[in-house]
């Protein structure tokens, strides 16, 4: 089945692409931009009438540079390069991060993990940074090592490879001034008015180790934890990735996040898909899912992601389109795509 055309079929009001759009290996082929612009032909058909968002992933930086990354709508919308775009300053070839509303009372948050990585850093001195940090956890990276990358090494230290990455302090303070910002519209911050969004973060890296293999982890994935627990106030929906071609999902009981690493389309078998579609509601989202699923998750694969805290009724009451009765959708562009 053709994705695009089934959510054509659904009329999703967006799609979101998980990274690795393009191979690696296209590079060294000097296919990259010929591979690139077969994608946006497929994703700019007039019959879609949606946008496409991509992640950020390994691949991508790996063939193209963050120049011709940040020229690309899908992966920085127009609306992300202006003064309030990027955490404020504007996205740059150094921040290639940002966020928005798609709906009421919603915010979706699209982060670069490798903004501090030996892909394609964002800075000499995050390159530097990363270096020091592969080479400080494993062993097997440093000059005249004859070992593979994984030998002997526990698997809390497999994700310190060079296709993995972290973020960057600028983008680190950027994402806890969106969680703490959030949190302090809410009620129980003692906000008059709840104005709280419920919060998607979009990541080609996972960070809850029961949601990928250890090698798919972000390096610096406890601490972008601990962040969510802290500051998210219990409105951060869902961790969404991409990175392990075999997926997994977990859920946190602690934090009440739900970590979704769908399977790749890569590894499907002849005739095989996957890719799926969000129903968003007041208190929940509905995931309906179309074909490859993980065989080896930690939880059952899921088809409701609950939140914590239902959306407030400021979204629903105050004519922006929400309705609480029935299902507590709002009509004409409560879908989206996930693939």
């Amino acid at each position: 089945m053709d994705a695009s055309a089934d959510f054509s079929r659904k009329d999703v009001a967006l799609a979101v692409q998980l990274g690795d759009v393009v191979d690696a290996k296209t590079f060294a082929l000097q296919q990259s931009e010929r591979d690139l612009q077969e994608v946006l032909r497929v994703c700019t058909r007039p019959e879609h009438r949606y946008p496409w968002y991509f992640c950020i992933g390994n691949h991508d930086l790996a063939s193209l540079t963050r120049e011709r990354i940040l020229q690309l709508e899908q992966y920085v919308p127009a609306s992300a390069r202006g003064p309030g775009g990027g955490g404020g300053y504007g996205c740059s070839r150094d921040r290639l991060y940002h966020d928005f509303s798609p709906y009421p009372g919603f915010r979706f948050i699209f982060l670069d993990p490798y903004d501090v990585s030996t892909v394609s850093a964002a800075t000499t001195n995050n390159r530097d940074l990363a270096e020091r940090i592969l080479l400080s956890k494993n062993p097997n990276l440093r000059p005249h090592s004859c070992k593979g990358w994984f030998d002997d090494l526990a698997d809390q230290d497999k994700r310190y490879v060079p296709y993995n990455g972290q973020l960057g302090e600028p983008q680190f303070a950027y994402l806890r001034r969106l969680l703490a910002a959030n949190n302090a519209k809410s009620a129980a911050a003692g906000a008059a008015v709840d104005t709280s969004e419920k919060l998607f973060i979009f990541c080609h890296l996972p960070i809850f180790a029961r949601a990928c293999k250890p090698s798919a982890l972000m390096w610096s994935s406890e601490r972008v934890l601990d962040l969510l627990l802290d500051e998210g106030g219990g409105h951060v929906v869902a961790w969404i990735s991409g990175h392990d071609h075999d997926g997994g999902y977990a859920f946190d009981n602690l934090a009440h996040i739900h970590h979704i690493t769908p399977c790749a389309p890569l590894e499907c078998a002849e005739g095989q898909t996957a890719f799926g579609t969000l129903d968003f509601h007041v208190d929940h989202c509905k995931l309906e899912w179309t074909g490859k699923t993980p065989e080896a998750s930690f939880d059952e694969w899921p088809r409701t992601l609950s939140f914590k805290i239902p959306l407030s009724e400021y979204w629903w009451r105050s004519g922006s389109g929400v309705s609480s009765g029935g299902e507590g959708v709002w009509g004409g562009g409560e879908k989206m795509a996930v693939v």
